[in-house]
């Protein structure tokens, strides 16, 4: 089926994308449970590869990541590689592995927030500290840090479901 381009569609992505950078970074409201702090550009990012091609992939993974390097400290193009990687392999999954369902989409959210907070937690803090407090972080924030961000991805892949069955239709 061939699939329609509708400029709506891509200035509702990009306001999406931008709207929950601003949310993410402005620290307006605090969405924190304990120690837990979600990020929710991952389930966002993983909604929106679910439904998306490579090239829209890396192009979202990586500008989507240069903001949040931008205002990062320290991050050094982190963001913009790991976000990049992990947008391109939720297409690849989507696409050859899984069916594109809701519960594909909640495996595919947890495990890239997994993986976001482990290679964190390997850059950052695994070598610049103590051991103990080392796996204190990977323990109480990290991975609760990566279960909670993964919970976001229910309200973004029902948009992005919607959007892929406005582009066929």
């Amino acid at each position: 089926m061939q699939k329609k381009h509708h400029p709506f569609l891509a200035l509702a992505n990009i306001l999406i994308f931008a709207a929950v950078i601003v949310f993410q970074t402005s620290e307006l409201c605090d969405i924190s449970i304990r120690t837990a702090s979600p990020m929710l550009l991952l389930p966002l990012l993983c909604s929106y590869a679910f439904f998306s091609d490579i090239k829209r992939c890396v192009a979202a993974g990586m500008i989507s990541g240069a903001f949040i390097d931008s205002i990062s400290q320290g991050a050094y193009c982190f963001n913009t590689i790991i976000l990049m990687l992990l947008a391109v392999g939720v297409c690849l999954a989507a696409n050859n592995l899984f069916n594109k369902n809701i519960f594909a989409a909640s495996v595919l959210s947890l495990m890239i927030s997994l993986i976001y907070y482990i290679f964190l937690w390997l850059f950052f803090y695994l070598s610049g500290s103590d051991m103990e407090s080392s796996v204190g972080y990977l323990l109480k924030y990290a991975i609760p840090s990566a279960v909670y961000s993964a919970v976001f991805v229910f309200p973004f892949y029902f948009i992005y479901n919607r959007f892929r069955k406005i582009k066929e239709h």
